[in-house]
């Protein structure tokens, strides 16, 4: 786990260093940015925690995104000189999505994740990226593709019909992560309940379960997956039945009649959440 941090780390300055380089910033901007220390000296990691610590997901700004969140602000406030710069930097990382050197890819990935919902534009390419032969710049661009919201949904739906089963995964897990925005896929993750890998089922069914309600569509699918053969897709199934409500309790019903005893006891079981959650929704 320490070698994967330290690895993210590293690119991670290395990306900054590429965004400012690509936006204009000069020399003395970006080391005075980084606490005076340039990429790779003595206190660099220390300077860039102290700077970046607060992201809402893992507690680290992603890299450059001071530097981007100023651009915005120069955008909103009518100085507009910024917009440009920043299109050919997006223009500039999407081709070293291309590059040769996986690190420089995985730098790419990160420049752009730093840039927000301003990159968009490059959705397309890191919906490619997620194909990536190497599996770190395929999972940072799985994580990328979600911050685009809804902008991004089709083309992570699309991805779940790939043939690589690790490919189906990543783009399974960022749809996941996006919760209600994940809703326009609501049919191609029922159908991802198919699939022949177990941990794509699952996750799968996570990301039904995180769309609450807005999952209705998928009950038949999910209620085939509680009779699943492997645990994990069952128990992920049935909660998200559950989270979909009193209108899943049909299909939980009907699995009472299951010939395995371990499927009905999780339709029983899911039955009871929704009547316990119900009744005190009702009470309050």
């Amino acid at each position: 786990m320490g070698v994967f941090l330290v690895r993210g780390m590293r690119w991670v300055l290395r990306a900054g260093w590429a965004v400012a380089v690509l936006l204009g910033l000069n020399e003395g901007t970006l080391i005075e940015s980084l606490g005076g220390q340039m990429p790779g000296q003595e206190g660099a990691f220390e300077q860039k925690a102290i700077l970046e610590k607060g992201s809402s997901e893992s507690g680290w700004h992603s890299p450059g995104s001071r530097g981007s969140e100023g651009i915005s602000r120069g955008k909103s406030g009518g100085a507009g000189g910024e917009t440009e710069p920043l299109a050919e930097g997006v223009r500039a990382l999407t081709r070293a999505l291309q590059d040769p050197d996986a690190g420089v890819r995985e730098s790419a990935v990160y420049a752009l994740r730093s840039m927000g919902r301003a990159a968009k534009d490059s959705i397309p390419a890191l919906g490619e990226a997620v194909r990536d032969r190497d599996g770190y710049v395929r999972a940072i661009a799985g994580r990328t593709l979600a911050r685009f919201g809804e902008a991004a949904v089709p083309t992570l739906a699309a991805l779940l019909k790939d043939r690589r089963p690790e490919v189906r995964l990543v783009a399974a897990e960022a749809l996941r992560t996006m919760e209600v925005e994940a809703k326009g896929a609501v049919e191609s993750l029922a159908q991802a309940l198919r699939d022949s890998s177990p941990a794509v089922r699952e996750t799968a069914a996570h990301a039904l379960r995180n769309l609450g309600p807005e999952a209705q569509p998928a009950i038949p699918a999910l209620q085939e997956a509680v009779a699943d053969q492997d645990g994990y897709v069952r128990s992920a199934a049935a909660r998200a039945l559950v989270r979909i409500g009193p209108a899943s309790l049909p299909a939980l019903g009907e699995l009472l009649r299951h010939p395995d005893e371990r499927v009905r006891r999780v339709a029983a079981e899911a039955m009871q959440t929704i009547g316990v959650e119900t009744t005190d929704a009702r009470m309050k």
